[in-house]
């Protein structure tokens, strides 16, 4: 098999445009080969107790980049935030073109960079091609060099790439067959003695061989763990293009653009000056609701995210579960917030995502289902409400028409209180459950 693939890359060395037969470049263009992504993913250093978790998204060539935090949303465990202004604050980095945004959940300001990235973020679907978890504003020097020598052969099972370099040291990969012909071992060598490297697992989803878990090792010591619990792929629900929308900017919030020595305004669709936002304002032509609210949350003594929204040991931060039911937009987020906050392993999250997404699809068939009907009831009652003589009829046809339309539109209420919440809550294991209450019990004691 691997012979076979060696040929097949030899026969289209030409259209790769390279002097010699790459499956490496072939493995690594297989990995990007999608237009929009969603990356469920989180990092775990040896002797740290709590896995960070991170969400990107892709679309096209932009990339969302979330910073979620720890298991309970703090961002940085050391030193103790709590209190602190943007503590449980996710960090949001948005690349698009050459523009880098970077907005800190709740703050009234957010920075763009027109010259070069200056806040780190990571890829999680560039794992395993990488001895280090390198981040995508660096260069290390097996990134920008070009081999003096490649070497390709075959070993069990798949095929060695080694890259070699001028000053003696060289980078593998072993591609494995059983993955698509995808890196299950990157190493690098210095001095001809192997300094890192890394061990990938792979799932399948949406049909595509990717990573599950890498982890890391440096001189033969581990130095982190990447989880890949779930990742799907061009979805028609994916958004075409990432904006400064979807970092949560609201109209008001402030600009600071590299190059330009006065602050800038956001008007909910692009970035003006303040002359020219004081003249939409003016004219009514922005909505200041947001903004307003923003700084009102801002002034409160828990404003700015200085604590977590809830501080409920019994809901463990999930008792917002009466504001998600009707808003299917939100059961992500509760998704998200229920395998951190129990922290479900590998496993468990794979298991909760799909959890989520059978719930949305059976939501998103019963719509297309009734769709024809709510439309029809809605005229009826429309018509009734216009025509309504106060005959008994009439007003009883009216009750049973808002009653059959409160039906199909607490459908989605249903499926969370009746699927969505119990499945979730089926999942984690007593010991999990007791560690996600102690741990949010002495949250609370800290902000008290």
């Amino acid at each position: 098999m691997a012979m076979l693939y060696l040929l097949i890359v030899i026969g289209f060395a030409d259209e790769l445009n390279c002097s010699y037969s790459d499956p490496l470049k072939q493995a690594m263009d297989q990995r990007r080969s999608f237009n929009s992504a969603r990356v469920e993913w989180s990092l775990s250093v040896p002797g740290q107790s709590e896995p960070r978790y991170y969400t990107s998204t892709y679309a096209g060539e932009d990339a969302l980049f979330v910073y979620r935090g720890l298991g309970l949303g703090l961002r940085t465990p050391e030193p103790d935030r709590i209190g602190q202004p943007f503590a449980f604050s996710e960090q949001r980095v948005l690349t698009a073109g050459s523009q880098q945004w970077v907005y800190n959940e709740e703050s009234l300001a957010a920075h763009v960079y027109s010259d070069s990235p200056r806040t780190p973020s990571w890829n999680p679907l560039r794992i395993g091609f990488d001895p280090v978890f390198v981040a995508e504003t660096d260069s290390p020097w097996w990134r920008t060099k070009d081999p003096s020598e490649v070497d390709v052969h075959s070993v069990p099972g798949g095929i060695m790439v080694t890259y070699r370099y001028a000053n003696g040291n060289s980078v593998s990969w072993v591609l494995d067959a059983s993955y698509g012909f995808q890196p299950t071992r990157c190493f690098s060598s210095v001095d001809g003695r192997e300094r890192y490297h890394c061990e990938t697992e792979y799932e399948e989803f949406d049909g595509r061989w990717t990573p599950s878990r890498v982890s890391y090792w440096a001189d033969g010591v581990p130095t982190m763990h990447v989880d890949v619990p779930y990742v799907e792929f061009d979805r028609p629900d994916h958004p075409n293009k990432l904006t400064p929308e979807h970092l949560g900017l609201v109209p008001g919030i402030q600009i600071i653009q590299s190059g330009e020595s006065q602050p800038l305004m956001w008007t909910g669709a692009e970035v003006v000056s303040i002359e020219e936002f004081r003249r939409r304002w003016e004219s009514g032509l922005i909505d200041g609701s947001g903004i307003y609210a923003l700084i009102e949350r801002s002034k409160a003594p828990n404003g700015m995210c200085r604590f977590p929204d809830k501080q409920d040991p019994d809901l463990l931060l999930l008792s917002e579960a009466a504001k998600v039911k009707r808003e299917p937009r939100l059961w992500e987020e509760y998704v998200r917030r229920f395998i951190s906050v129990y922290r479900l392993d590998s496993s468990q999250s794979q298991r909760a995502w799909a959890h989520h997404r059978e719930c949305l699809n059976s939501l998103h068939e019963y719509r297309r289902k009734q769709d024809g009907e709510l439309s029809e009831l809605r005229e009826r009652e429309k018509q009734l409400e216009e025509g309504l003589s106060g005959s008994p009829a009439q007003v009883a046809e009216l009750s049973s028409v808002r009653a059959r339309i409160e039906r199909i539109e607490g459908f989605e209420a249903r499926v969370f209180d009746e699927r969505l919440r119990p499945g979730l809550d089926k999942m984690p294991t007593r010991a999990q459950i007791d560690a996600a209450r102690k741990a949010v019990e002495s949250l609370v004691r800290k902000v008290d």
